[in-house]
């Protein structure tokens, strides 16, 4: 089974809150009912998303990314995924990025080339003074 897939799709399922484009970024407020489930997506920008409060999992394939409030999940644009969420639904801020490339500093590992999720360090740092 394909994943939906569209250049117009919104970058959330769940409730849109705010949003703000700065350049090559769209920032994007949004909350998630409780147990909300989506089916397997993807999106057409590489993304961040900060979970703000809550909790949420997503699964790629045979691989679950569990996250809950303070953490943030980083996905390139090929990365088909199902999203289901907590008990108390979740809030989140949405990064999208139009160019990966530009902001990817000489000497680094891709930004974007895998889906990985970080618990510590300047991302969640940076998402939560956003």
């Amino acid at each position: 089974m394909q994943p939906s897939r569209s250049r117009d799709a919104p970058v959330t399922h769940g409730i849109p809150g705010r949003s703000l484009r700065l350049d090559d970024f769209v920032l994007t407020q949004a909350q998630y009912p409780p147990d909300l489930a989506v089916t397997r997506h993807d999106h057409a920008l590489p993304s961040w998303t900060y979970v703000t409060s809550g909790a949420l999992s997503e699964t790629f394939g045979d691989r679950e990314e569990y996250c809950i409030a303070g953490m943030l999940l980083s996905k390139p644009a090929s990365a088909a995924h199902a999203n289901r969420y907590g008990p108390t639904g979740a809030s989140c801020l949405l990064i999208e990025v139009s160019d990966p490339q530009g902001i990817q500093e000489r000497g680094t590992e891709r930004i974007f080339d895998d889906v990985t999720v970080c618990a510590a360090g300047p991302g969640p740092g940076w998402a939560r003074r956003i």
